[in-house]
């Protein structure tokens, strides 16, 4: 029962797809209006105007659709603005904001207003089901040109055909494969889980896909590299049964122990965050520490350039900007990366944003009191070439650096619980004065 995401709410999501095969797929209805805008006329204008007519130029997804369709009628315009909806159901390193903002933008070309208290703009539809990956975002345009053929394709079968292969996960898997770049859009396996969700998975990226059917099978990456996107699903749907067996409870999930370890492994990935005071004043920090050594949980957002990250992943805090300057703080990854407003406050009345995780810290040291893992120690770790001033927050840390900075750090731990500093590399800090 692949319906089961851990602690996501699929419900919601669940039957606002119901709702889009019955009334947009096979009424050729609307979402949003009471006009008939999912039909063939429509596709047509979406392929000959975006799909066959590629923007080479400058400017984003938005800004090149804009100009793409300004020659359309303004219900073409609303389908788009419909698809795009259902394309930011599943990514849940996608803002609800920002899915507010890009459906509302492109339905605003048809010239009309964007209901905003439909029930499928609601929070638990688009609060999402499963990350993405940076690809999805990137290959927008593809991922809308695959959509565009998947629908034209549709169209041009009878009605009855149409409902055989709505109403059959396999046999419209098996359909798909004649849409050009079926294998290699994510936007195929969001269509099949959010129809089918007791035969498909939640795992969009191809290398997670491969990844676990390599890991249960024991393939290797070669067997891997030629499986087609169907055959990927009838392994993981294989694997899942067997699962359900051994472990006795349908309640399983690739993302979630005990799944998780048996294909991505014990080992959690190390990741290094940045913090500059002279950017962002961290107020709570002496209350949040004072909070820890009480046994209290504390957690912070923090901004991340990788959106590969996991819950269960080590977070590593390093202190830059100004002196002193070192690793203070670490943690564990409680969520995916999600998007928000940006930090800075003037990006964010611009509307900018920018990816986020939240950090569940399990010790945060004062580095005005405390030993630290010294910037000074960190640079003699040159095994991996590691870099440990980050031009951006949220880097990967490499194994073997991780592994080293584990063992730096567990002798700070000591030397801050006995007080009495062991022969190490690391200095401690007297009080500076410095704000915070």
């Amino acid at each position: 029962m692949a319906r089961f995401c851990a602690e996501k709410i699929t419900p919601p999501k669940f039957k606002a797809a119901s709702q889009w095969k019955e009334q947009c797929l096979l009424g050729h209805g609307s979402l949003f209006s009471s006009e008939a805008i999912w039909n063939a006329d429509n596709v047509k204008a979406l392929m000959d105007n975006f799909v066959n007519k590629p923007d080479e130029g400058d400017g984003d997804f938005f800004e090149k659709l804009e100009g793409q369709l300004s020659g359309t009628k303004p219900q073409v315009k609303m389908l788009a603005a419909e698809m795009l909806w259902f394309m930011l159901i599943c990514p849940s390193n996608i803002g609800v904001g920002s899915k507010h903002d890009s459906i509302s933008r492109v339905w605003a070309w048809s010239g009309n207003n964007l209901d905003q208290s439909s029930p499928l703009l609601a929070e638990d539809v688009l609060d999402g089901i499963g990350s993405s990956g940076t690809a999805y975002n990137t290959n927008r345009w593809r991922e809308f040109g695959y959509f565009t053929r998947v629908l034209e394709a549709l169209y041009k079968l009878d009605t009855s055909r149409q409902k055989e292969l709505l109403s059959d996960g396999w046999a419209l898997a098996k359909w798909l494969e004649a849409i050009p770049e079926n294998d290699a859009r994510q936007l195929r396996h969001m269509i099949l889980f959010l129809l089918f969700p007791d035969d498909f998975e939640r795992i969009f990226g191809g290398t997670d896909r491969r990844a676990v059917v390599k890991a249960f099978t024991n393939r290797t990456s070669a067997q891997m590299k030629k499986f087609s996107a169907l055959e990927i699903d009838i392994e993981l749907q294989s694997i899942r049964q067997k699962q359900v067996t051994d472990f006795g409870t349908a309640q399983l999930d690739f993302y979630i122990p005990p799944l998780k370890e048996m294909w991505k492994g014990g080992a959690s990935t190390h990741w290094l965050f940045a913090w500059n005071p002279n950017n962002f004043v961290w107020n709570e920090i002496n209350d949040e520490i004072a909070q820890i050594e009480n046994g209290k949980t504390v957690i912070g957002r923090w901004s991340c350039s990788n959106l590969n990250m996991s819950p269960g992943d080590r977070a590593w805090l390093i202190r830059v900007g100004v002196e002193p300057k070192g690793i203070m703080a670490t943690g564990n990854v409680i969520s995916e990366p999600y998007e928000a407003d940006h930090y800075e406050p003037e990006k964010a009345k611009q509307g900018k944003t920018c990816n986020y995780v939240d950090i569940e810290f399990t010790k945060i040291l004062d580095v005005f009191k405390d030993t630290f893992v010294e910037l000074q120690d960190l640079e003699r770790i040159t095994i991996d070439k590691q870099t440990w001033v980050p031009q951006s927050s949220g880097i990967e840390i490499h194994d073997r650096s991780a592994g080293l900075l584990e063992k730096l750090w567990n002798q700070v731990a000591r030397s801050n619980s006995s007080k009495v500093s062991e022969p190490l590399p690391i200095m401690k800090h007297e009080p500076k004065n410095l704000i915070l």
